[in-house]
């Protein structure tokens, strides 16, 4: 995704809260950018399987819902 997305999402709903999921190589490119509220890094060598997937999955409803 390019950052200039996440300005058109924020003005087309201003009101809205964005979170994304980023790697751990790229999540630093995301930090400082106004529209982007919480960043959830993600990392394949954690994450081995389709599995694995659905429980990192799990994991952030749990703690976000």
């Amino acid at each position: 995704m390019s950052l200039p997305f996440f300005e058109t999402l924020q003005h087309c709903f201003p009101q809205s809260r964005v979170d994304i999921i980023a790697k751990d190589t790229v999540k630093e490119l995301f930090r400082q950018h106004p529209a982007i509220h919480t960043i959830h890094a993600f990392s394949k060598s954690r994450v081995k399987n389709l599995y694995g997937l659905f429980a990192y999955g799990r994991a952030l409803h749990r703690q976000h819902g």
